[in-house]
């Protein structure tokens, strides 16, 4: 009888266990030529597509291709829906083609979107083409059943790390928001994946969401608060403790500890907090029952000290809206970041933006921040175009369609979550440029009753890269008979890029563009700044654009730098991983026409002697105080006697002050900066020693 015991609870735990499998989701990959030659002779031309791992809806579009400072402040199209600002743009996109796996092609006879044929001018000969798809076929496959996303906005709660503490793709991406984590990869239903924390905010202020885990340390955590009652908001930081209470860093911040504070009108709606590294990044929006136009981007360093305030009211304020009927601000309200761009949505507009923060930091110029921007006219993500509508061509009103989320993958292509009142699973897609180029569906299966509440795109050569998209069931969900269609689920996706080119004569063997740093056998410091270098044939009327890469182990994989850069910029900066190799490589891209791709280099960790009891490493730090007038203290630290110099300029390149210049021993220095007898605005300081380079920009408030 023992025996027949002992058995039937054998089998019923292997019966529990056949139940727990892990998510591995089926990955769609599109793949095409790199470069393609094409007469533009008004005959069609055939791209050769290959799709594999899942099924696939495709869109095929064409660009320019290195004209991005020809086109300045342009806003065209019906009610000037959309902006553009120094970037490339769609030139033509086509009707969507449903492709199984297997190999296929799509066809193009050089027209434009409204069927005029292409000129190819002497100076420009060639453009950039995109394949951009999804599967639409295949049902969502569960990933997390139990991550939080019912009751509330999936995209707003949640930020999806996919870059570890090392700079490197994440073999499994963590969903984080502010109080539980859960890791991508293991039993959906296991519940007991969940990390979890305890948060308690000083009396009166409360967070809001989509938090930001630091670059080098993911437990260390920056979140957007306000203290509606004192009409204040601001960021804050905690190191999240797995099973215990987070822990608020108390010397943090201007404020500390809280980050430099701003006024809001006590209905103060902030995005949640992005970051590079360098940089955070929130906003502030009031979009119910205002009166006045309200609308705000936060640039702080990485300390808490509040750079800029930049307003952003003529775009997402509007008084017509508000007297006939709806809201005077529309956002923004959602963030999201890729390649150091931040994308931005309205919970309540029809407004879409790119906006490049870097770019205005290095200029100072507001005209640099936006990039492009689409609103009402394009018949894309909005619903005011309709015979019915309440108010017609209104943007800053829910009627026009609740935004929910944005996401955007690698090479820029966003997503927007829509929800139109109904139970349709539907996102709008927006091209690099921000043309509008459809509104699609994903399949839902079984789920009649289920609700998006936002999508998440991961894109960092990670196992898991695909769309996530976070679903609840309103009512009771505990009584819900099918209870895999709540939480959070995968659609395979996936994009490419190539270029379409005239004249093969440019793209010979000898290539026309030749890397010059590194070239091989250099030695970095985990964590420093360097810049990668090369020479471009300028000559060729080819505008090449490059996507730099590094590989840890000898080129078996590889990451992306950075991406899509036009070879006429010369150099790019790369932060190296905080790791110790013999085995780096790096290269401008997978192409024949790049010379001199690196041979092995290495990383390594400064290493100094057991009897030195301070360990010194080459850092430069923000300089204190920052902003300043007219004195500000910048600190550095050298890992070794070097010949140092440290100078400052300003935004145009011109050198103002040389603060230091000569030989100094390893260890932590100083150095004082009067700016009493220059204009305010943006300066840059940048530290030289022992063949290494860092640079740190301060602004100048008088």
């Amino acid at each position: 009888m023992k025996k027949l015991l002992w058995f039937i609870l054998l089998l019923q735990l292997l019966a529990g266990m056949s139940h727990a499998v892990d998510f591995r989701p089926s990955m769609l990959k599109i793949e095409s030529e790199n470069y393609i030659y094409y007469s533009f002779s008004h005959d069609e031309l055939d791209i050769p597509v290959s799709i594999s791992g899942t099924s696939c809806l495709l869109v095929f579009s064409i660009f320019t291709n290195g004209r991005s400072n020809e086109i300045s402040a342009v806003q065209n199209g019906f009610l000037g829906w959309h902006y553009v600002n120094q970037v490339d743009t769609c030139v033509y996109y086509s009707e969507p083609y449903e492709f199984d796996p297997g190999h296929h092609s799509v066809h193009w006879d050089g027209r434009d979107q409204d069927g005029n044929y292409l000129n190819v001018q002497d100076d420009f000969s060639a453009y950039k083409y995109y394949l951009w798809g999804y599967d639409n076929k295949s049902e969502r496959q569960p990933a997390l059943k139990h991550a939080y996303v019912h009751g509330g906005l999936f995209d707003q709660r949640t930020h999806i790390q996919e870059i570890d503490n090392y700079g490197l793709p994440r073999a499994h991406p963590i969903l984080c928001q502010t109080t539980e984590r859960w890791i991508l990869g293991s039993d959906p239903e296991d519940e007991s994946a969940k990390l979890t924390t305890q948060l308690a905010l000083p009396d009166g202020w409360v967070e809001h969401w989509d938090p930001y885990p630091q670059h080098d340390d993911n437990d260390n955590v920056i979140i957007a608060v306000t203290n509606r009652e004192e009409k204040l908001g601001s960021l804050m930081k905690y190191r999240f403790v797995n099973g215990g209470d987070a822990e608020i860093f108390t010397d943090w911040g201007e404020n500390a500890p809280f980050a430099t504070q701003y006024q809001t009108d006590g209905n103060s709606k902030p995005s949640g907090v992005a970051g590079d590294g360098v940089y955070l990044y929130t906003t502030d929006s009031n979009f119910t029952d205002a009166d006045r136009a309200d609308s705000d981007f936060y640039i702080y360093d990485s300390n808490g000290v509040m750079l800029d305030e930049i307003d952003l009211s003529p775009w997402w304020s509007s008084e017509k809206d508000y007297q006939d009927g709806g809201q005077m601000n529309g956002g923004p309200s959602n963030l999201f970041y890729r390649h150091d761009y931040i994308f931005l949505i309205g919970h309540g507009s029809c407004l879409v933006q790119m906006i490049d923060p870097l770019r205005y930091c290095n200029t100072g110029c507001d005209s640099d921040l936006l990039i492009w921007s689409n609103g009402n006219g394009d018949y894309v993500c909005d619903m005011s175009f309709e015979i019915t509508a309440e108010r017609p061509w209104a943007c800053n009103d829910y009627n026009a369609g609740l935004k929910k989320s944005i996401s955007c993958d690698n090479l820029l292509f966003s997503l927007v979550c829509v929800d139109y009142g109904n139970h349709d699973s539907l996102f709008s897609l927006f091209a690099p440029d921000g043309c509008g180029i459809g509104t699609f569906a994903i399949n839902r299966g079984e789920d009649k009753y289920g609700h998006e509440t936002g999508f998440q795109i991961i894109d960092s050569s990670t196992p898991f890269d695909g769309l996530y998209t976070g679903t609840y069931i309103s009512g009771n969900i505990h009584m819900d008979p099918v209870p895999h269609l709540y939480g959070l689920h995968y659609i395979a996706q996936d994009s490419f890029s190539g270029q379409i080119g005239v004249s093969q004569d440019c793209w010979d063997t000898n290539g026309m563009v030749k890397q010059t740093f590194p070239v091989g056998g250099e030695t970095f410091t985990a964590g420093e700044t360097c810049t990668i270098h090369w020479d471009y044939v300028t000559g060729c009327r080819v505008p090449l654009s490059i996507s730099p890469e590094f590989s840890l182990d000898n080129g078996v994989t590889w990451n992306r730098i950075a991406n899509d850069i036009e070879t006429s910029a010369g150099k790019c900066s790369w932060r190296v991983p905080f790791v110790e190799t013999d085995a780096l490589l790096v290269r401008l891209g997978s192409n024949a026409f790049i010379e001199n791709q690196s041979t092995a280099s290495s990383i390594r960790n400064t290493i100094v002697a057991a009897s030195d009891p301070t360990p010194h490493t080459f850092s430069l730090a923000q300089n204190s105080p920052n902003p300043f007038n007219p004195v500000t203290t910048i600190t550095y630290s050298l890992a070794r006697e070097s010949h140092t110099t440290i100078t400052v300029y300003s935004v145009t390149g011109e050198k103002v002050a040389t603060l230091a210049d000569g030989l100094m021993s390893a260890g932590k220095h100083s150095a004082v900066f009067n700016g009493s007898n220059l204009a305010s605005g943006i300066y840059f300081y940048r530290l030289e020693a022992g063949g290494m380079v860092k640079s740190g920009k301060m602004m100048l408030m008088k």
